[in-house]
């Protein structure tokens, strides 16, 4: 799978071709996403923090990052890809959303179609795993919550 920015960039840009009605949908939304110099804000939870506080200390107390990319996919059209890094002083395209000292990083292609939403941590008894919750810029999702249809 491609990781760089400009695979995703190429990606996305393809599938909006690709789906005639969502022409334009990536710089629309970008476009909606700075007001006035300012990102939108990607809420962080509570156990988005503690789970990152968890991480840093088994790594020794490192300065872990979550890095949160949307890429073309999944069951619904577009899915969300969490990684975990070590962090470092971020790029150009890059915003970084921070609470309690544990980051939070979103590259400018993947901004629009999550700015608005929250990053949580979830514990169930099948799986353990982050994911956005409340993403006013989904349409639906599949039931597992890793994919979505962007509005």
């Amino acid at each position: 799978m491609l990781r760089t920015l400009a695979g995703r960039r190429a990606i996305l840009g393809g599938f909006e071709q690709a789906q005639g009605a969502r022409r334009g949908l990536l710089s629309g939304l970008a476009e909606e996403v700075v007001k006035g110099g300012e990102v939108s804000e990607v809420r962080v939870s509570d156990r988005c923090v503690q789970r990152l506080k968890e991480i840093s200390s088994s790594r020794g107390g490192a300065d872990v990052a979550l890095r949160i990319t949307v890429e073309g996919g999944g069951c619904s059209g577009f899915q969300y890809t969490f990684n975990l890094e070590e962090f470092r002083r971020p790029t150009q395209d890059e915003h970084v959303f921070e609470k309690d000292g544990m980051k939070v990083i979103v590259d400018d292609v993947s901004l629009p179609f999550i700015s608005g939403s929250e990053v949580d941590f979830e514990e169930e008894m099948i799986r353990t795993s982050f994911k956005i919750v409340d993403n006013p810029n989904s349409d639906s999702s599949c039931s597992c919550g890793s994919s979505f249809s962007a509005k």
